[in-house]
């Protein structure tokens, strides 16, 4: 039944941009199966703005890398600090985009026990719905692109390290030292600049990411013993422009109520094994609940430590907000798998062995909560 769900997801809909009809036939299938199951819906209208395609990540760190690299020439203490920078840039503008006014709509789904409301839940699985513009190259460029940013700026700050000490390089290692990063960084300006045009937009079908979650929660709202406890699911919507949903539920929750557990479930259907993340970015990173990671790991040790130094999901918002969030996420020889953010997330992709093991996990670990009343 796990797959079969994935499987009518993404024939139903297919891409699913935030705010899109193929989106709302997802919310209006999910609200249907939840029905069936006796819950109760909320809808919770989110507003966002898209940021504009060329402003992306890539392009914004490509063109601090050049305005610091050169800048560095003549402040060599700049350079020292273009690790940090370029670091923080991606989480700063994460805050950048979700500060904007919202000029489109769309609606996160939370689904309860009929007897209950949003401050009797304990325990809330987190599932974002949208999928993310899918980049002409495969993703592998961009990951490539991610890392390279933070590689670039270690070389230049080495430079500029050798320059504050009046350390005379070789000619041909300065030449080296300078060149990669600028010609990286001009690239990625140029193919940002090739590929960002309304025209090229396409979306991913989002088998993994992330019917897989979908159909995960679904399938776990189907249990008795989960229907009777304080469980609640939320499904958001506008993750992948910039986790409006995640965040706007955050500002909706009744601030008198006590924070629920998150179990954030993303992308759990592809690669070759199942991991919980850890932590988000590289200098001052944010972590996710140590306890909630130990108690899931008490229920299936070969769990796997993913580290997200460039990405993040729907659990951010709620690390950054102080609840105990935890999420879990496959992961292919501890990276993304090939088919992330591109045309080819499709069904046939899907791994049933992983995704019959996320549920499996989640099930015992929610069993594993109750017994110590969702205390963590």
């Amino acid at each position: 039944m796990l797959i079969d769900t994935l499987q009518q997801i993404v024939d139903l809909c297919g891409p699913r941009p935030a705010g899109s009809r193929s989106e709302d036939k997802l919310k209006q299938f999910i609200s249907e199966q939840l029905l069936t199951q006796q819950y109760s819906i909320l809808r919770h209208q989110v507003g966002f703005s898209p940021f504009p395609a060329l402003l992306s990540e890539q392009f914004i760190q490509a063109s601090l890398l050049i305005i610091l690299t050169l800048s560095a020439f003549r402040f060599p203490i700049i350079g020292l600090l273009i690790p940090f920078i370029i670091t923080l840039a991606p989480r700063l503008l994460l805050q950048i985009i979700r500060g904007l006014p919202g000029k489109l709509s769309t609606e996160n789904i939370i689904a309860l026990n009929q007897s209950s409301d949003l401050t009797d839940v304990k325990l809330l699985l987190v599932a974002h719905m949208d999928t993310a513009n899918a980049h002409p190259i495969e993703g592998k460029f961009i990951k490539f692109t991610l890392r390279s940013f933070f590689y670039s700026s270690y070389l230049i700050s080495l430079l500029s390290l050798t320059n504050i000490m009046e350390f005379q390089l070789p000619e041909i290692f300065r030449l080296i030292l300078l060149t990669y990063p600028l010609i990286h960084a001009v690239v990625i300006i140029i193919y940002q600049l090739l590929v960002t045009s309304p025209q090229k937009t396409r979306y991913s079908p989002g088998a993994n990411d992330n019917a897989s979650g979908v159909a995960v929660l679904l399938e776990l709202a189907k249990d008795d013993d989960i229907k009777r406890m304080p469980v609640g699911f939320l499904f958001t919507s506008a993750e992948e422009d910039g986790l409006f949903g995640a965040a706007f539920f955050i500002k909706q929750f009744p601030r008198s109520a006590r924070h629920p557990v998150i179990i954030n479930v993303d992308s759990v259907g592809a690669g070759d094994e199942l991991g919980l993340v850890s932590s988000y970015g590289r200098l001052w990173s944010i972590h996710t609940s140590k306890q909630l990671n130990y108690i899931i790991r008490s229920v299936d040790p070969s769990l796997s430590d993913i580290r997200h130094f460039h990405r993040a999901g729907d659990y951010l918002p709620f690390c950054e907000a102080g609840f105990n969030t935890v999420s879990l996420e496959a992961a292919l020889q501890g990276g993304t798998p090939p088919e992330y953010h591109t045309t080819e997330d499709k069904a046939e992709h899907i791994n049933p062995e992983i995704l019959t093991r996320a549920y499996k996990t989640l099930l015992d670990s929610i069993f594993q909560l109750k017994e110590r009343s969702f205390e963590v």
